[in-house]
């Protein structure tokens, strides 16, 4: 639908363009316009590093810097062992968290678990907090969570099933 608006606005001001003749400088200006209007997009728009982002990045920077020195001490070559596994830790750490944070939102909005299913890529929930509190993120039991709440959910009567006479519709 916005891709036809954006067409049929783009070819009316053309055609004011032809009858008009201004300058190269208004179409341009007319057309990141039409463009800025009907092309935001949330793909569009740049990602924001957290500090996690940026504490990631400089040690990596470090592993990267150690790894190009010829001649490492033994002391240097351990630390860039440990940098090697801190940074994987981090990254998968940080990947989880992401995860988390989209499927916790997906939720929130009302949409169920098979939400963080769709898209391009595969989405999957990673971690759930249960019942007790404790978080697992076996994927066996988060489909069990899963089921759990929305059998509950559905299992609830509303007050068009109750049969309490206080209730009214």
């Amino acid at each position: 639908m916005h891709k036809e608006e954006f067409q049929l606005e783009v070819s009316n001001r053309f055609n004011a363009l032809e009858e008009n003749k201004p300058a190269i400088e208004t179409f341009h200006k007319i057309m990141e316009e039409g463009a800025e209007r009907f092309g935001q997009n949330a793909k569009d728009k740049p990602n924001e590093k957290l500090e996690e982002d940026i504490e990631i990045e400089r040690l990596d920077e470090k592993r990267k810097s150690l790894k190009k020195k010829e001649g490492k001490t033994t002391v240097e070559k351990i630390e860039y062992t440990e940098l090697n596994k801190l940074v994987k830790k981090e990254r998968r750490a940080r990947q989880r968290k992401k995860r988390k944070e989209e499927s916790e939102k997906i939720i929130a909005n009302g949409r169920g678990p098979r939400e963080a299913y769709k898209g391009g890529a595969r989405k999957k929930i990673s971690c759930m907090i249960k019942e007790h509190g404790e978080s697992t993120t076996n994927r066996h039991e988060i489909i069990t969570i899963c089921q759990t709440f929305y059998r509950k959910l559905y299992e609830q009567k509303t007050p068009d099933q109750t049969n309490d006479p206080n209730i009214k519709s």
